[in-house]
């Protein structure tokens, strides 16, 4: 439970140190964020599969990085919908690093042999 914590304290605090770049509203800091989210995401499961079931890191994770988000796109849904596009790639992008673990050799053995 100390490790979902910290993950999730880590993907929020991710989050606050990637905003200042996502309000340049550029197809390049947006691509560098989702890519950092996307290494995060691959990093952190692939450390943590042993102790933790992947799908819990994967899922808290989402729900760190999208929390303070959520609450402003469902406040402010009209104003923060240019910027819409960057949240779904940020969730995209965690998908996908969720996927490039999966994918890694041995990943699925690791996480069995190591519990």
């Amino acid at each position: 439970m100390k490790i979902l914590i910290g993950v999730f304290i880590a993907s929020v605090l991710l989050f606050i140190v990637t905003s200042p770049l996502l309000m340049i509203q550029t197809e390049s800091a947006a691509i560098i964020t989702c890519v950092i989210f996307q290494a995060f995401t691959t990093v952190v499961i692939g450390r943590l599969c042993g102790r933790v079931k992947p799908w819990q890191l994967f899922v808290t994770i989402l729900i760190g990085s999208s929390i303070i988000d959520l609450y402003i796109r469902i406040r402010y849904f009209t104003e923060t919908l240019g910027s819409f596009r960057i949240f779904v790639g940020i969730l995209v992008a965690i998908v996908v690093g969720y996927l490039v673990f999966r994918l890694l050799p041995n990943a699925g053995t690791r996480s069995q042999s190591e519990k």
